[in-house]
């Protein structure tokens, strides 16, 4: 996987399994035109005006508003969060991502995506149900021209037999030579390969995360994905479309032959996913938190891959999951007496042809109860002067929180800043912060940042190994609370 998530993931899941890894790219394989994959999308970002540069995913085509993609390309930050949607866009029509705009590509950003509610992004490892549904602005895509057509979906239940012929399309990595200055190629490639029973597939990942039910393998000699083909399709000779890039192994096309593992989309659960009512805004509570008034369920908005608007139906619980209403199509609820304390939220479900979603609201603050009945008064009994007790040290066991604010390399030289923060106790305050440099080949580096302003901390990298590289932060505060996870984030050294 080229995401940054994906280098994430080969981290945590090294003490799994030394052989189980992270990132497709195509290895092997050869240059096709657009019109080979019309269903082909790059996933960039927003603010890279070049294709070429800003692309780090791929995607499919669904209609003119759906792209379906690997969830884990929504956090190509590896902070465990998704990024938002409208700060990535989605080409199309381009076979040469480093060719003029113009039809017949198309780039349009993304309003709105979501990871499958299976798929764990906070984990940043490989995992089940490696899926996400991007809906565009609207209008979307034209789909009128061969460059830009849907994909064809395989059914649920309509599993691959292993040694099936496939095809993988994408613009990631065509190399893993280190000495190669430029493993990422302009024009899409291809290549053929063949599925892999999952017996077979399990045995080159022993304790890893490879799970039968939702992924599926495929590998050829010498061929393979690799980073930067995350989310892109692997599809019958046919065209039908029965996986998404998900993660493989360290080498991509691996010498002992361990299979690239790809998302099984005709798996039941994920078939549905794909296909349902996505949520574009979430239905907003509103009315007074107060026993007897009223609330009300303002219903959110859908993309739909069906005909028409989907029906609405609502429900209503505590933000803990207590139920308090079930399924109606009545946007209302009346709060009583018993709901004093509680916190609500609504939850609409939108069903169509394509299937049936749910979106929920944010919480109500908590309902205010009726007002309590008055005391009977009396002289109270003086109560006893309390003993004082001696203060106590206050105590510090938050750990410090890292993000990356920019890692700038030029020349083998690179300059990362980033910042900590540390909401402990008022004995709280940073200690250390490390930052390490991984390249793909040459020495790791550590050195201590220096602080240059409030919480901001930078170190700086020379002769770095040109190519790319990853940068992990470690920060320890003065208490001795050490960061709970090491931020990570990946460049490359020109």
């Amino acid at each position: 996987m080229a995401c940054l998530v994906v280098a994430a993931a080969l981290v945590a899941a090294s003490s799994a399994s030394a052989s189980a890894a992270v990132s497709p790219r195509i290895i092997g394989g050869e240059a096709i035109p657009i019109t080979d994959a019309p269903w082909q999308v790059a996933i960039v970002k927003h603010s890279t005006a070049s294709a070429y540069y800003g692309q780090f995913c791929g995607g499919v085509i669904v209609d003119a508003r759906r792209i379906i993609t690997a969830a884990h390309c929504l956090d190509a930050n590896g902070d465990g969060l998704a990024d938002p949607g409208i700060t990535r866009d989605v080409v199309a029509g381009m076979t040469d991502l480093t060719s003029s705009a113009g039809l017949p590509a198309q780039r349009v950003q993304i309003e709105a995506w979501a990871a499958m509610p299976g798929f764990d992004l906070a984990s940043n490892a490989p995992g089940p149900h490696d899926a996400a549904v991007a809906t565009l602005e609207a209008p979307g895509l034209d789909l009128s021209g061969p460059e830009v057509q849907p994909a064809a979906l395989v059914g649920a239940g309509e599993l691959t037999p292993s040694g099936t012929s496939v095809s993988v399309s994408g613009w990631g990595a065509t190399t893993t030579d280190p000495n190669n200055p430029n493993p990422y190629p302009d024009v899409l490639q291809a290549v053929v390969i063949k599925t892999v029973s999952d017996p077979d597939c399990a045995s080159y990942f022993p304790g890893g995360p490879f799970d039968p039910a939702t992924m599926l393998c495929a590998i050829a000699p010498g061929k393979d994905s690799c980073s930067g083909d995350s989310g892109g399709p692997l599809n019958l000779l046919d065209g039908t479309l029965i996986g998404l890039v998900s993660w493989g192994p360290q080498e991509c096309a691996a010498a002992d032959g361990s299979p690239g593992v790809y998302t099984e989309l005709a798996e039941p659960s994920i078939a549905a996913f794909i296909r349902a009512p996505q949520s574009i805004a979430a239905p907003v509570l509103t009315g007074t938190a107060k026993s007897g008034a009223q609330l009300t369920c303002q219903p959110g908005s859908w993309a739909s891959i069906a005909a028409g608007s989907p029906s609405i139906d609502f429900s209503f619980a505590t933000s803990e999951g207590v139920a308090l209403r079930d399924w109606s199509p009545d946007a209302t609820y009346t709060l009583s007496d018993a709901d004093a304390g509680r916190h609500v939220v609504c939850t609409e479900r939108a069903r169509d042809a394509s299937g049936e979603a749910t979106s929920t609201s944010a919480a109500s603050a908590a309902v205010v109860g009726p007002p309590a009945p008055a005391a009977v008064t009396s002289t109270p009994t003086p109560a006893p002067t309390p003993t004082p007790k001696p203060a106590t040290k206050p105590v510090d066991n938050v750990a410090p929180r890292t993000t990356f604010i920019s890692i700038r390399c030029r020349a083998r030289r690179c300059v990362v800043r980033v910042r900590v923060a540390d909401r402990g106790t008022p004995v709280s305050g940073v200690k250390t912060v490390r930052i390490t440099a991984l390249p793909t080949r040459g020495a790791v580096r550590t050195v201590t940042a220096r602080r240059i302003a409030a919480g901001i901390y930078q170190a700086r990298f020379s002769r770095v190994a040109r190519g790319s590289a990853w940068f992990t932060v470690a920060t320890r505060d003065i208490a001795g609370n050490r960061s709970a996870q090491p931020a990570i984030r990946h460049a490359r050294v020109r």
